[in-house]
């Protein structure tokens, strides 16, 4: 199982699993961005088991209604993604400039990949295979918009120059399932002059490939939700998607602010640095020092 930063405690709960049984497997080849060579990637994997007994994963919580209807979504145990858009970062898709692992990313970008990719399949099925909380982190440079993770590009996010974007496809596979309640837990990268509008409009372009699907953050009076709110309520309203600004930056009423989303991480122990385990690949005698 992969290792991740860090673990919080907060108000609403996702599992990131790093390590899905149904959505994360080996070091395969991802699938490049828009208008790069088309990848081997689906030749090379089995496709998701979507079935776990008796429960379709792609349907798990319109199966459990009647169990989770009144339950409050923060009592509900959602199986996540982490770093859900790196299933298409290979060591020749491209660097994100502002990420925060890009000097190192430039110097080893074989090595960086291998690090960064974290999910062996697209988004959609990573939700076919169960999961509700999707850790999409995007990278804005040039006027477009990719996945990322450290310092390393990811596919086409929004739609790119040729038309593409595996937002289209989140969008629409929402939609498709009213009754799955997703959790977007986004966060965004772009030169500093450029990112506080990055993060509005990457907020603004989310909403609008859901219209009226994104469920509203305040108290229940107000027609808002929280953490606390039963399940119900969000199937009801139609607002079935959770929309989590992780940089707590963007006030808007359709838009979560950081504090109300939680993980467990993919591990339990203390946040080594990123460069801890590069260096630890050079200097073994360093790695009792300062990895667990």
């Amino acid at each position: 199982m992969r290792r991740s930063r860090r673990s919080r405690t907060l108000l609403l709960p996702a599992l990131l699993a790093g390590a899905m049984a149904a959505t994360a497997g080996a070091h395969a080849p991802a699938a490049p961005p828009a208008g790069a060579q088309a990848s081997t990637v689906s030749d090379t994997l089995p496709t998701p088991t979507r079935q776990a007994g008796a429960v379709d994963l792609a349907h798990w919580m319109e199966q459990l209604r009647p169990q989770i209807g009144t339950r409050p979504l923060n009592r509900i145990a959602m199986p996540g993604s982490h770093d859900a858009g790196s299933w298409s970062i290979h060591d020749g898709s491209g660097l994100c400039r502002s990420g925060d692992t890009y000097d190192v990313s430039r110097v080893w970008p074989g090595l960086a990949a291998s690090m960064a990719h974290t999910q062996s399949r697209p988004i959609v099925d990573q939700l076919d295979a169960g999961a509700r909380y999707i850790d999409l982190r995007l990278c804005y440079q040039d006027g477009q918009w990719y996945t990322y993770h450290g310092g390393l590009l990811g596919g086409a996010f929004f739609d790119g120059p040729s038309g593409t974007g595996e937002a289209a496809s989140l969008a629409r596979w929402i939609t498709g399932h009213p009754s799955e309640v997703v959790i977007l837990g986004v966060r965004v990268t772009a030169d500093a002059a450029e990112l506080p509008a990055a993060r509005e409009d990457a907020m603004r372009r989310l909403k609008a490939l859901l219209p009226g699907r994104t469920a509203p953050y305040g108290a229940p009076g107000t027609g808002g939700r929280t953490p606390t709110s039963p399940y119900e309520a969000f199937l009801s309203a139609g607002t079935n998607t959770v929309l989590v600004d992780t940089s707590g930056a963007v006030h808007d009423p359709q838009v979560w602010p950081a504090g109300t989303a939680s993980d467990r991480g993919s591990y339990g122990y203390p946040n080594p640095q990123w460069t801890d385990y590069l260096e630890a690949l050079f200097r073994p005698d360093v790695a009792k020092e300062k990895l667990p």
